[in-house]
Order: structure tokens, then sequence, then C-alpha cells
């Protein structure tokens, strides 16, 4: 035996996969499995295997058959070329698989077969699958059924069509075998659960009995939401993990539920094979339609009814089926037909939707007019044939014909046509929100049918505004309707609480007072506030500094630079309340054309509306050119009205319009921009962040109009627009912009609760550049706001929970930009000392939070204080999931905290634990506002303390700490509980308080030092406790008691001592005296200057103040010889001496030296290298993407060569900002050294090119300005410089196809670069 096992492991692995004997199969599989892991997705090696895979799947013997269905599966896995043998397989598993005895070969055919559907060959797969249904044996048709259905749960309808599945099983509902019909059931609930309703006309074969028995299942689904799939195709992302119950209750859940609803790319009508009806009419329908006999026209309409019931119906030609039933609905008289010919239209709009756009205009008009018709049956049908229409032409195509209706001279129709605008306004069409003049159109014409005689037509326009009420909120409804008296107000109010909305509500449509001037048509409008009469200065809070959302820079838009001297609404140099724009008088398109040649001319504006679009081009470009060489403060809402002439921003010719765009920025930059300009651009502007070819163009120029106005208002306005919509691109471009934004102008003055509403949509959004985005804004939410921003998705899948947290780790520890535009990026720049470092809001008001004291019934807290400690862990369960589902909560908790506070010492100890955990809880969600509950709350925690269970005082702490991070130790110092505690307490409670305090007391800033002090005779007393579990944590706490009293004050509290106690003490006070860092050295009075001591003095407390991680940017210097910096570091005169080096060391480690060696050194390995690479002792520098052994080798190359130490950690940090650093400077240091650049260019370009497969495009233009100044440097080289062959073979190619990339700025760069190349090649 031996030998013969010697013998085929002499074979290669793929041989030992086809060999006779089992055993070394098993040996081949297990050595296959090793390389399937290891080779790269396209390599060759691949391809030894691709006639051996379906062997491994057929195996006869079943220990090797396992062995080998492991390899199939990483084979599928890993190979790119696996799609390739999909057929094969499948067939393997199938015949020899499915219906195996053994559950783990079962088990591995299934997972195989899923995996082949992640890799894209899902039509092949279920191609497969089908056709085993044909085998005789029972249990292989079943097993395929079975595994269909997995792929349809794990994937989903959008992957898996559907109708051929139902056409396939529904016959196996009758077969002999009990296994397959019950997984024939499964696979058709499955289809209902992802199809709905829509598929029970897919089910006409199945049986009676067998349809209520599944009827019985379908209803058990209605009411379990929206499925979502559990794994993806590769292309579409990693599969995801499986969907984790939010813990919403009430509206919040049934908002979520609704939103999924509407913003789900799933429609089940896409899954519906369409049927062709028109070959199916009766060969006479078009002659026994004309027929004179009534019953005759009937038996016409009787065969068409149940073929337009069809849920999905082909595309073709209707019009003569339309023009029959318009025929009917006109002229018939018999109203039965009337009504059977309307069934029939609705059936048909909802049969083909968007392909019968064309008749249901036509045919619109003419069924409004037929509402004169009073009896029931033909109305219920127009109604329902009206709203099918509704769904196909929206709003504001139906606004036309409603308008003539509304005017018409029969009153029933007036009443049916403004009940079908208020079914209309329920599903809330987003136009409404944006286009005011379809909106004014509406509002005016209901008015006028408000004083109608008839009280249908009445009741039905009240119906009909109060649905635009409730759904667009009293703010920009009211003020279309001044004079309109308050009976009728009322009963419009009156409906508009009646109507249940069936659409998103419009943002802040919530009843208000009415406003004498109307709201914009989009985006934030603020006007300008009048100038605030002054208050008194508030006082001081005697406690520390709120916890605030850090800005990364100066004030905020609105800030001042003084107290008091502000801009109106600025307020004394604090955020401002909302973004501060102006207003101005509106103007019309009219006058805005008269007004033409106050800025452009008549001949560009004609030239703007040509059909030709080379004429529109030639006049932008005059246009620009007017613009720009304008003065300062023209009239710009006259330049925006021209530009934005029909067709505007809508403009299809791509070259035009981002001149257009340019023009705006340059509207932008040379006059105050206004709330009036926004409305004459949104939402056409956002609408360009679709446009490939102008979507930097676009974002460039609302980074303008930002800087015109404030950030704050167009980031309101951007997030709106973009979300009312439904392309996917705007939604993803609209929250990079935001990002990027807040990067560039900082964060004070934000409200960041509608960006954190944005994200939380965007993360149910299917497509995966949203949530990509959506998570990237969290990312830097997250770094401005901190932890309160992540707790509001605590809800999400633990797979997007896990990409949330990737993406907050990597700004962990990185300080926050200093802003480059703005007001703020002025103030930098300016470097005003009078103005304050940040604008900072605190956090507690940028949160929504919920006030649950409704909630905290009698009956609940009745539940916490019952007997029966079932029914008090019942209350506290009820409690947790109250707390959970609201996430941040108000600090109004009622009756609750001595209810609670009992449980905290309940004698069931896993109560106690639990009620402790509850506490912590309710401090997480109050936050900062939990300040006003700390005397309820705190008592109980520390009673808590005395308890003999670990696990109860372990949780008792951890909640004191959790008091800390939302609080302050300052806040919990005060009304002598914490000293009243430890005097009342068990060694238990001091050994937990000294012990608590000893770590928490060094951290804080400062404390009320009467709380400490009245501690001390407990403190002493306890440093000579019997029990060395107290008198350990208590000689421990001396030092950091110290720190904060002082010796002296220490030591008279020792005066009241016995003179044995003090003998005690007194060493550890002096042991502790030692350890105290020496007292700050004043600052001499001469030496300072009068405005720079003063400066000194008035801002201690807020450098105290400041984020430590704002502190390395606050000690940056100016480095010498560079021009003035872009505002995005604060400088100072003091370093205008020091090096780059210098400038980064505040971002260094402590304890971490930067180098202050040169950058690189002349030498002579550069010919060694070469010599390697050509005998291939290297790698040669080829690649599509570089692999890990490139980027090695480079390192180990760059170390030889003696590179600076601190130059090599940037050039290879995982964070882009530190390559930036490193191109700033080697673009310093190279003119000074060209000896050096020549003896490692080669290093140098290749570290560039792998530069080039980074997506960021700061790196990539930073990196080609670098390498425009290294080839120009070459050029004028005195002594010449020829490249050499390895230099440009390892450099050109990734330049070439750097060419290809989307951004002019870079692509002009690389020509830039290839002509200063072709001088030195």
């Amino acid at each position: 035996m031996a030998e013969d096992e010697s013998e085929y492991l002499k074979l290669s692995v793929e041989d030992r996969c086809l060999h006779k004997a089992w055993k070394a199969r098993v040996s081949g599989y297990d050595e296959a499995k090793k390389l399937f892991a290891q080779w790269d997705e396209d390599d060759d090696k691949w391809k030894k295997f691709n006639g051996v895979i379906k062997k491994m799947v057929i195996d006869s013997n079943a220990v090797a058959q396992e062995k080998g269905l492991e390899c199939v599966l990483l084979y599928a896995e890993n190979c790119k070329s696996a799609n390739r043998t999909v057929g094969e397989v499948i067939d393997g598993l199938v015949t020899k698989c499915i219906a195996a005895p053994k559950a783990k070969t079962k088990e591995f055919a299934t997972q195989i077969i899923l995996m082949y559907v992640e890799i894209e060959t899902q039509e092949k797969v279920i191609e497969g699958l089908l056709g085993g249904l044909t085998q005789k044996n029972p249990k292989i048709v079943s097993g395929c059924i079975y595994n269909v259905t997995e792929v349809l749960r794990l994937f989903g309808a959008k992957v898996i069509k559907i109708s051929p599945l139902l056409k396939a099983v529904i016959p196996f509902l009758d077969h002999r075998d009990k296994d397959v019909r019950e997984n024939g059931k499964k696979l058709i609930i499955e289809s209902y659960r992802w199809i709905g309703a829509l598929m029970k006309s897919q089910l006409t074969g199945v049986k009676p009995v067998q349809m209520s028995e599944l009827e019985a299942e379908f209803e058990k689904l209605d009411g379990a939401g929206n499925p979502r799939p559990e794994r993806w195709l590769r292309s579409a992302g990693p599969p995801k993990a499986e969907k984790v119950q939010s813990g919403e209750t009430g509206e919040e859940a049934d908002e979520d539920e609704e939103e999924d609803s509407q913003e789900s790319g799933l429609d089940p009508y896409e899954m519906l094979d369409p049927v062709e009806i028109l070959s199916k009419l009766p060969k006479n329908f078009y002659e026994q339609v004309e027929e004179k006999k009534w019953q005759l026209r009937k038996e016409s309409l009787d065969a068409l009814l149940p073929l337009t019931q069809n849920p999905k119906l082909q595309p073709g030609d209707y019009n003569d089926l339309v023009k029959v039933l318009k025929k009917f609905i006109q002229k018939d008289t018999n109203v039965m037909l009337v009504a059977q010919a309307a069934q029939c239209l609705a059936g048909l709009a909802k049969g083909l939707r968007n392909h019968f756009k064309n008749p249901a205009n036509n045919m619109l008009s003419v069924l409004l007019e037929k509402f004169k018709e009073k009896k029931l049956n033909v109305v219920t049908a127009l109604k329902e044939c009206t709203d099918a229409f509704y769904t196909i032409l929206g709003i504001e195509a139906v606004q036309e014909d409603c308008l003539a209706a509304l005017k018409h001279k029969t009153p029933s129709v007036k009443a049916e046509t403004a009940s079908f605008l208020a079914r209309c306004f329920v599903q809330c069409p987003p136009l409404l929100m944006t286009n005011k003049k379809v909106l004014k159109g509406y509002v005016s014409a209901l008015l006028d049918t408000l004083n109608e005689s008839d009280p249908n037509v009445r009741e039905g326009s009240a119906e009909a505004l109060g649905s635009l009420l409730k759904f667009l909120g009293e703010g920009k409804i009211l003020p279309l309707m001044p004079d309109l008296d308050n009976l009728k107000l009322d009963k419009i109010k009156e409906k508009a609480e009646k109507v249940e909305l069936s659409g998103k509500k419009a943002p802040g449509a919530k009843p208000a007072a009415p406003k004498p001037k109307a709201e914009p048509k989009s985006g934030p409008r603020v006007v300008k506030p009048e100038p605030a009469k002054e208050e008194p200065a508030a006082k001081p809070r005697a406690g520390p500094p709120k916890k605030v959302v850090k800005s990364g820079g100066g004030s905020g838009p609105g800030g001042s630079k003084k107290a008091g001297k502000g801009p109106p609404g600025g307020g004394g140099g604090g955020a401002p309340s909302g973004p501060n724009v102006g207003t101005e008088a509106d103007i019309s398109m009219e006058e805005a054309e008269s007004r033409v040649d106050e800025i452009l001319s008549a001949e560009i504006l004609s030239g703007l509306t040509d059909a030709n679009w080379k004429n529109r081009l030639a006049a932008m470009e005059s246009a620009v050119s007017r613009l720009q060489g304008a003065p300062d403060n023209f009239p710009g809402l006259v330049a925006l009205k021209i530009l934005c002439k029909k067709p505007g921003l809508k403009e299809n010719n791509f070259q035009v319009l981002g001149l257009k765009l340019s023009a705006i920025s340059t509207i932008a930059k040379k006059t105050s921009w206004t709330q009036q300009g926004w409305d004459t651009i949104f939402p056409d502007i956002v609408d360009k962040l679709a446009d490939k070819k102008n979507v930097d163009n676009c974002k460039t120029t609302l980074y303008d109009i930002a800087e015109s106005s404030s950030f704050s208002f167009v980031f309101n306005g951007v997030l709106d627009g973009a979300f009312a919509q439904k392309n996917p691109v705007v939604k993803a471009e609209a929250m990079n912009w935001v990002g990027e934004g807040i990067k560039l102008f900082g964060f004070g003055g934000l409200q960041p609760r509608l960006a954190l509403e944005v994200i939380k949509k965007g993360l149910a959004e299917t497509n995966p550049a949203v949530r990509t985005a959506a998570i990237s804004l969290l990312g830097i939410l997250h770094w401005y706001m901190g932890a309160t921003a992540r707790r509001m998705f605590e809800d999400e899948k633990p797979a997007v929970l896990q990409q949330i947290d990737n993406e907050c780790n990597k700004y962990a520890g990185q300080s926050l930009p200093i802003p480059t535009r703005g007001v703020k990026a002025r103030n930098v720049g300016e470097g005003a000392d009078d103005e304050p470092e940040e604008a900072e809001a605190p956090v507690e008001d940028l949160v929504p939070r919920k006030n649950i004291a409704a909630q905290l019934s009698d009956d609940l807290l009745s539940m916490m204080k019952d007997k029966n400690w079932k029914i008090r862990k019942e209350g506290l369960d009820k409690l947790k999931e109250i707390v959970n589902s609201a996430k941040f909560i108000t600090n109004d908790l009622a009756g609750l905290p001595p209810v609670l506070g009992a449980r905290t010492v309940d004698t069931n100890k896993i109560l106690a634990t639990q009620a402790l955990e509850l506490v912590g809880e309710l401090v997480l969600a109050m936050g900062p506002q939990t300040r006003v509950q700390i005397p309820q709350l705190l008592p109980a925690v520390l009673a808590a303390l005395a308890d003999g269970k670990n696990t109860v005082r372990a949780a008792a702490v951890t909640t004191l700490n959790i008091f800390i991070k939302e609080t302050s130790l300052k806040d919990l110092l005060t009304n002598e509980m914490i000293s009243t505690a430890v005097t009342k307490g068990n060694p238990n409670v001091k050994m937990e308080i000294w012990t608590w305090l000893k770590d928490t007391l060094p951290e804080a800033k400062s404390v009320h030092k009467d709380e400490l002090v009245n501690c001390l005779p407990v403190l002493y007393a306890s440093i000579e406790d019997r029990s060395a579990d107290v008198r350990k944590p208590a000689q421990e706490a001396i030092f950091p008691f110290m720190k904060h009293l002082g010796f002296e004050a220490m030591r008279k509290a020792s005066d009241k001592l016995s003179a044995v106690s003090k003998n005690t003490i007194m060493p550890l006070l002096d042991k502790a005296r030692a350890e105290l860092p020496p007292p700050p050295v004043k600052a001499s009075s001469g030496g300072g200057g009068g405005a720079g001591g003063s400066t000194a003095k008035a801002k201690p407390a807020r450098s105290q103040q400041r984020d430590p991680s704002e502190e390395p940017r606050a000690k940056s210097e100016k480095p010498a010889g560079r021009p003035e910096p872009r505002a995005d570091a604060k400088t100072s005169k003091a370093g205008q001496g020091k090096s780059r080096l210098a400038l980064n060391k505040g971002s260094t480690k402590k304890g971490e030296e930067m180098d202050s060696s040169p950058l690189y050194q002349a030498n002579k390995l550069k010919n060694g290298r070469f010599k390697d690479e050509s005998k291939l002792k290297v790698l040669k520098w080829n690649f599509t993407t570089p692999r890990q052994e490139f980027v090695d080798q480079l390192k180990d190359q760059i170390t030889t060569a003696n590179f600076n130490k601190s130059l090599f950690t940037m050039m290879f940090h995982a964070d882009f900002k530190q390559h930036l650093k490193a191109l700033d400077m080697l673009i310093d240091h190279t003119p000074t050294d060209i000896d050096g650049l020549i003896s490692n260019l080669d290093l140098l370009l290749k570290w560039m090119t792998l530069r080039f497969f980074e997506t960021n495009p700061s790196v990539n233009i930073k990196g080609l300005e670098y390498l425009v100044q290294v080839f120009q440097l070459l050029n004028e080289f005195e002594e010449g410089y020829l490249l050499h062959e390895l230099e440009a073979v390892s450099f050109l190619p990734y330049l070439v196809n750097k060419m290809g990339d989307p951004k002019d700025q870079i692509r002009g760069h690389c020509r830039t670069i290839l002509k200063l190349i072709c001088q030195l090649y």
C-alpha cells in the first residue's frame, strides 16, 4: 500500500484528480483546494482544471465526491472563467448530488449552485435546475425545486425571473410524491413574497383546494413588509447579511416601511411576462362593436374585458381599440356598456403603463366630461380609469384637462374632477414641491370652485385643497389664498385632518401660523432678519463647556469678528440659527428680457434660444465673456433669468451647458446671491449632478453659490432637491458634494438633521453608489459630530454597520481640516486675532429628540413596582423597548426616576443589573440634557454600589462612567450626593467610589472643590479601614484629590484628626505632594506688550476647551519660501524660517521625531537596479493593477536608496492626505537637488504609477503637477538627460492610461507631461 501511495503522489495534481483509485483522487482534491485558494482569478493555471471540474462533481466514491465538491465551490468562487463550466457542473449536481443520501453532499451542492448564481450565470443555473424536473427520480425533482426556491429567496426576483418558475412548478402540485408537492408550494409562496397579488393571475391552473391552501399562506405574508435579497450578484457588491429587524415602533416604523415601499427598486410588474391580447380578440370584434343591438355590442366588450385584466400587456398598436372604447364612452346610450368600456380602458392603462401614455393623454378630457353621467356604476368605472391614467401621466400633464373640467357647466363634472385631484394630491406628487407655477394654477382654480352654489362641488374642492394643505403644509398653501374667509379655511383644515397621505410628505410640511408672504418653490428660503435688539449677555454656565460639534476652523457664516458688531442676525460671534441669505424683488422673464441690454445683448438672447446648438454655443461664449468683463454687483438676477430661458439648464449639448454653469459661477462671484436667484436655477441645477460630462462643473458652480450666499443654505437645497427625485446618480453625487463641501467650508452653522435623514434614506436605496455615498457622508459627519451621528443608525444591518464603522475609522485620530472656502477661510486668511476660533453648535441642538413622557404611563410604572418579579421584568423590558426605539430623547421622564431608582436595589439581582443598564441607556439617549435628571438618577446608582454581588456593582460603575461621558464629573459632584453616599455607605460603597474617583479625577478639567472637601473626612477614615479592599483605593485616591484641592487644603482637613491618625495620613500627603507638577511660570509683564498680554489672559479657558485633535494644527507654522497658503492652515510669523519638515512636526505622535535629513541623495544604485530588472532578478514593473509584491519591492528599493524616513512613511501611508504631504515635500525639494532627482528618478516614477491607481483626484492632480515640474527641470538641465528604456517602460503605459480620465485638469497635465517626455525619450 505504501508503494501504491508513493506512486500516485508522484503524479501531477490534475492527474491525481482523474486517478482510478479513490484515495489518489482525494489526495488530488486536497492539493487542488490549496492551489485554488492561492491562485489569482485570471491565472493561466486554472485552464488545466476546466475538464476536471465536472468529474469532481460526479465522483462515484462518496468520500471523494464530498472533497471534490469543496474544490468545485472554491473553483467557482475564485476562478474568473468558472462561468464557462456552469452547464456541465449543474448537470452533474442535478444527477449525482441533489438527491444524494448524505446531507453534507446536498448542502455543498446548494452552495455551489448559489455561487454560480453569484458569478452571474443565473439563467443557465435555473435552466439546468428546471431541466432536472424531467427526471423520474422524485428526490431529484424535489431537490431541484428546493434549490430553485433557495436561489429565489437569497437573490430575489430582480435577479431571478419568476414567470418561468411558476409555469414549470404548477404541474408538480399534483405529483404523487409528498416532498415534491410541498417544495412546489414553498416555491409558489416564495414567489408570492416577492411579487404579491399580481402573481395570482398566473395561477389559473391550480386546483381550488390547493388554491385555498395557498391563499391561507399568502395572507400570512401580506403584513410581512417588503422582502430584500440576502445575497447579491458579484457586480452589485458583496453578499449582504440577513436583515436585522428594526427596533422602531409606532409612527417611525410606519414611515420607514412607507419609505421602503416607495424607494425599493423592486417592481412586481417588471417581473411578469407580458401577455399579447390583440391577436386574441374575436375575428369579428370590430364589426360587432358597430352593431345596433346593445346585446351584440356587449358580447364584444365581454370578450375584451378579461383580456385587459392581465396585469402586464404586450405593447403594440392599440390605436384602433382605443378609438372603439372612446366611441363607447362618448356616444353609447347604454350606461352599462359605458362602464364596461371604462373598465377595459383602465385595464389597458394598468397593463401597458408608459406605453399607454399618448392614448391616456388624449382620453382624459373625454373621461372627465363623462362624469356628467350620474349612474353609480359609470362614475365608479370612470374614477378607476382616471386614477389609472394619473399614474401614467403625472400631475403636470393632467393640469390642462382638469382646469378645463373645473370650468365645465355641469356641477357633477366639477365635483368629480375636484375629487380626482384630491386623490392625486394624496399621492404627494413631488413636482408640486418645486414647480410653483403648476401649484398656483391648481389652487386658483379650486378656489373658484370653492365658491360654487352646488354643495358637492364645494366639498370636492375643499377636499382637494385640504389634501394639498396636508401634503405641502400651511407655509406654502396659505400664502396662495390670502383672501379666503375663515369659514372656508376651517372647512379646508377640517378636510386636511381627515386626509391620509399615501406618498412622501413634503419636508417641513407641518401646520403653522399663516405668513403674509409665500414660501419659495424650493430650497430653504431665509429672508434677512431685522436688526436684532440688544439683549443682555447670558451669564456663563458654572459647569464645563457643552459637548460641541467641531467646525474645524473660524467662525461660521454669520459669525462676527467682535461681539455686538456682526452683521444682522449673526449674534455675538456664535453660530447663526439658519442660513443667512438675502432677498430681492423677483422679476418675470418678460422684464428680464426688456433689461437684457443692462448686462448682455439682444443678439445673445436670441442666440440662447436658437434651435442650432452651434449658435447657442457662440451666444454662450459671448455671454461668458461679457459677464467676466462686467463690473461687480451687476444685476445678477436679470442675467440668471436670461440664462435659464428655455431650454435653460435642461440644455442637451454638454458644451453649451458647461458654459452656462461657468456663467452662473461668474454671477455668484461678482454679485450677492439671493433667494430669487436660487429659485431661478432650482431644481435644474441639482438635476445636472447626473450629467457625467458636466458633474464637476455643476459641483464647482454650487460651491461658488455657497461662497456667495452660505454653505448651509445650498447644503439644504441640494439635499432636498436630490432626494425629491428618483435618479440615483443625483442622490449619490449630491451626498458626495455635501461631504466635500463640509471639508471645504467647515461645519459651523450647519444643521445636520437633514443630512442624517438623507443618509437614512440613502442606506435603504438599492443602488450601491447611493449607499456608498451615504456611508461616506456619514463618516464625515461622524468626524465632526462624534458618536452622536453613528448612534442614529444602530438599527441597520450588521454588514452595513461594519461598513459604517470602517468609514468612521478612516478619520480616527485625524485633525479636522481648516476651511478653505467661505467666511471661515477668509477669516483665517486675514489672521484676525480678535475673532473667535470656531463657531460651534451644541450636539444636543443638532439631533431630533423625542419626548417619551406620554409613553411612561401609570400602567407601565405600576408594572415596574409589582410584587411579582416577572411582571417587574416585563415592565423593564417595555421601558427598554421605548428608549431603544426613540434613540434620542428629551429629559422629560415624568414619574420614572423614583420607580426606576427602586429597581436598582431590587432583591432580584438580574432585575437590579437590568435597571442599572437602563439608567445608562437613558443617559445615553438624553445626552447632555441628563444634567437636569442627575439629582433623581445618580443616588439610585450610588445605592447599588452597596450590593454584595460583583456584577451589580460593575453595572453601577459602568453607568457612572456613562454619566461622565455624556455630562462631566463636575455635574456629578453636586448636592453632596457623593459625600453622602460614602459617609452612609458600607465598605463596598467606599471601595467602589474611591476606585472610581481615583480613575476619573485625574482626567477631570474642573470640579466643585467643596464637594471634594466634604469627602476628605471619610477618605482619611477609609485609609485606616480594617478592610484592605477599602484602604488600597483610598490611599491611591490621595494624589487625584490633591491635584484638584492642593496640599494645603488637604493638610487643613487633617488637623481635626487624632495624633495617631495624623501620623498615618501625613506621610501619604507628603508623598502625593512630591508628585504634584510644578506650578506654571507667570509671563513677565514687560515683554508681552499691551494687546498681546490682554489676549493671553482673555483666552486661557478657550484654549483648554479646544479639542485635542486640533492642537497640532494650531501649532503648525508657515514654511519659508512658499507662496501664500490657500487658507487651509493658520499661519504664524514666528514660523517663517522653518522647513516643511518642521511644519509637519505638530501632526506627529508624541515621542516621534521627524527625520531632518535630505529627502533623497545622489547615489550610484540606479544602474544596479536596471541590471537586476533586465536579468529578471526582481519583478518587472508591469501589471494591470498593482499587487502587494510590487509595492513591497518598491519599498525595499527606496529603503536601500536611503530616502528620508519621514518621507518614506508618508509615501506608503494608508491615508491619502499623507500622500499629499509627501508630494508637497517633493515639490519643495526637487529644484534644490537635480543630481539626487536623476539618481532616484526611476523610483519616484514607479511610486507615481501607484498613485495613478488611486481614486482620489486631489492626489492625482498634485502628483501630475509634481511630474510636470520634474520633467521641466530635466529638460532645462544643462548637462542634458535622456530617460532610460526601463524608466520609460515602467512609467509611460500608466500615464497613457490616465489620458482617459474624465477630469479635464488631469488630462491637461498628462498632455503636458507627454510633450515634455518627447524631448527626453
